[in-house]
């Protein structure tokens, strides 16, 4: 009875090491994530202005109209199909023109024409992160930004191994999440992918769970004479 409590009791220890270690692993990525928002946007002071492109949206919210809410994709063709206004060319000028346009349309077909329009770049954040798939950002997020939306890196994922590609070019391969090149805005079609951990990474608690069951079984062996 003695040996299997002790067994039972090392296995309660081996179990706990492993959730600190993942518990661990989780706040870095976190911190690293939210160190990265902090530095500063160098995308977009080189680009004084959005440009939207085919994939992205525009969403549109009106205070007292529900019917004018949602967000509405623009086309291949560069259109987008918007309430009242109908299919509307929105690629080709810096999006202030283009919200300009449109709210003086709206303005015209509204009594109250108080309507905020919000553009979307869609983003895609693949690889080893909670949600991988298609995300909308708004043009002032960040690549680590795009990153934290899709939830951050998974518990296999590895924040200092993120490659990402731009008008279908390598920008950056292998960088860390506070990286400068992760810091800037996320551009309309770039996909970000976040890699795996090395084994060692991935097997860490494991490792020190085998080491210390290992020096267990030889502390009560040692006893047991």
């Amino acid at each position: 009875m003695g040996r299997t409590r002790r067994r039972s009791n090392w296995t309660r220890s081996l179990n706990t090491v492993g959730d600190i270690l993942n518990l661990v692993t989780r706040l870095l990525s976190l911190l690293l994530i939210c160190a990265a928002f902090a530095l500063p946007l160098a995308a977009q002071s080189s680009s004084p202005d959005v440009a939207l492109r085919a994939g992205d949206v525009i969403e549109i919210y009106h205070w007292r109209d529900e019917t004018m809410r949602g967000a509405f994709p623009v086309e291949e063709d560069g259109s987008v199909v918007l309430p009242l206004l109908g299919r509307r060319a929105v690629t080709g000028a810096p999006w202030s023109a283009i919200r300009d346009t449109l709210a003086a349309a709206y303005a015209r077909e509204l009594r109250e024409g108080d309507i905020r329009l919000v553009p979307r770049r869609r983003v895609f954040v693949l690889g080893f992160v909670e949600t991988p798939g298609v995300q909308f950002a708004d043009p002032t997020v960040s690549i680590a930004g795009a990153i934290a939306l899709a939830g951050g890196a998974a518990a296999d994922g590895d924040l200092s191994r993120i490659r990402i590609m731009r008008n279908d070019a390598m920008l950056a391969e292998r960088v860390a999440i506070d990286s400068p090149v992760v810091g800037q805005a996320a551009m309309s079609g770039d996909q970000i992918y976040v890699g795996r951990r090395g084994w060692f990474d991935r097997n860490s608690a494991f490792m020190v769970s085998a080491i210390v069951g290992l020096a267990g079984i030889i502390v009560t062996l040692l006893v047991a004479r």
